[in-house]
This record gives structure tokens, sequence and C-alpha cells, in this order.
């Protein structure tokens, strides 16, 4: 079992949950959740619901075409979904069946949303550092097999430094943007040497 080798202290993994107790768990979980989700009577709220356990069950079933935790790209996917995408039906639920008041699309909503959607996909894309090993001998082609930890640091650092020359650079100035743009092509040509 991967849990067994990536965390073994996870309860399952560890033995202290059993196989039966934990889809108990998970079934009861979702049953519940749905139940809440069709009581509370709001179609977003539900809409949240529906998102969310397709999405897991995307990321997590070991079914053709889904178990998307194995996927470089699907695993980023599916946390966009979950952690960035349902904000929208989320800040409708609360606008229109909490606080009864007309839902409309802000540009703070709009920058949260994009904020939470980026988070998540880096999210998705890194973490699986720790699970190296035994995401190769499970043959799961995340990104951090295919590149490496070394080369998935090394990126990181790479966009932090970016980022912060970004800040500094003086959008009226010539001499500024030519040498941000200068070092994005020699960031590129070191991503290039890492991969």
């Amino acid at each position: 079992m991967l849990l067994k080798i990536n965390k073994p202290y996870l309860p399952l993994a560890s033995g202290d949950l059993s196989r039966g107790t934990a889809m108990a768990i998970c079934i009861g979980s979702a049953i519940l959740s749905f139940t809440l989700a069709i009581m509370s009577g709001s179609p977003p709220l539900l809409s949240i619901q529906i998102l969310g356990f397709l999405s897991g069950c995307a990321y997590s079933l070991p079914l053709p075409f889904l178990r998307w935790k194995s996927h470089t790209f699907m695993a980023p996917l599916c946390l966009v979904i979950m952690m960035g995408l349902t904000a929208l039906p989320f800040c409708m639920h609360m606008q229109q069946y909490v606080l009864g008041r007309p839902f409309v699309i802000t540009r703070p909503l709009i920058f949260m949303v994009a904020i939470m959607s980026i988070f998540a996909f880096v999210n998705g894309l890194l973490k699986d550092l720790p699970d190296v090993e035994g995401d190769k001998k499970f043959g799961m082609n995340t990104l951090c097999v295919v590149l490496g930890k070394e080369k998935i640091i090394g990126h990181s650092i790479l966009a932090l430094i970016l980022w912060i020359q970004s800040k500094k650079v003086d959008l009226d100035n010539f001499e500024s943007t030519f040498g941000f743009c200068m070092l994005t092509w020699k960031a590129s040509d070191r991503l290039l040497s890492f991969t």
C-alpha cells in the first residue's frame, strides 16, 4: 500500500483504522454532507458538494481514467476545482441564502478566486515532494517523480527570485523593463538546464 511508504503514521497505513471503518466514515460523511446540502435548500451549496465529491472521486478512485492524484497536471486541477472554483458558489450561497442579498461578481471576488486557484495549482504540483519514494514504486507520474526533488526546489527558488524582482520593475523606465526581460530569459535558460 502506497500510504505505508509515503505516510506510515496515518491511521489507515499504521493499522489504527481498518479499511472497512475508513470506508464507512467516507460513505457516511458523503451521505450526511449531501443530505445537509439538500436540506439547506441552497443550489449553490449543493453544487459545491457535487463539485467536491466528483473531484475527490476523480482524484482518489482507482478506476479507468480516474485516480488523478497519480497524474502530473490532473491532481492540481482537482485542487483548483476544490479550493479555487468552489469559492464562487460558496459566495453565492452566503450572499443569497445567508445574507439575503443579490449575488454580484466583484473584482475582489475574482481576485480571491484567482489567488486561491493559483495557490491550489502550485500546491497540487508540489504536494508530492515528500512522497517521491512511494510514488516511484507505485508508478505514479507526479511532477516530483518526473523532474525530481532537486529540480522542483530549483524551479521554486527561481520563481521566487523572479517574483521579487518583478516588484522592483519601473514600467516607465526602459532600462528597468529591459533588465527584467533579460532576467526572465536567463531564468528560462536556467530552467531548461534543470530539465
